[in-house]
């Protein structure tokens, strides 16, 4: 039913076994891309094209822009979900003391205990680490303002 084609070294034999592949009736073939180029080609020929390399360089700009940035899961072009840790000067306030909940906590986890549901009262603790739900340009913001 599907076929996943992670050549990356050599290109010609990435777009050769691509093309054999979508030819032999493959229903879904999933392709590595190295580039823009070499992915539109791979795109052409019907593959469903991932970037591997240039998905991890973006989370790890994430990470080293925002020091309090754990890790960021890009669920579409329009959301995304990070996982901070609390900056220290949100550290006894309340959730709705600083207004989040309905824009971006989905979920609070302190020494490996998750809180799924949010109380609005909820005191944040050192340790807790936010679940944050988001525009990449909403939690950029966000970011900023705890920054």
């Amino acid at each position: 039913d599907g076929a996943v084609g992670c050549i990356g070294e050599h290109i010609d034999t990435s777009i050769l076994t691509t093309l054999n592949l979508v030819s032999m009736g493959i229903k879904k073939v999933i392709a590595k891309a190295r580039g823009l180029e070499h992915g539109e080609i791979l795109a052409k020929l019907g593959a469903e094209v991932v970037y591997p390399e240039k998905d991890m360089a973006e989370r790890l700009a994430n990470r080293l822009i925002a020091s309090q940035v754990i890790d960021v899961i890009q669920l579409s072009e329009k959301i995304n979900i990070s996982k901070v840790m609390l900056p220290d000067r949100l550290e006894g306030k309340t959730v709705v003391d600083i207004n989040m909940r309905k824009k971006f906590i989905i979920a609070i986890e302190n020494n490996g205990e998750v809180m799924q549901v949010v109380n609005p009262e909820y005191v944040f603790r050192n340790g807790d680490i936010l679940y944050l739900s988001g525009s990449s340009e909403g939690l950029n913001k966000f970011g900023e303002w705890i920054g």
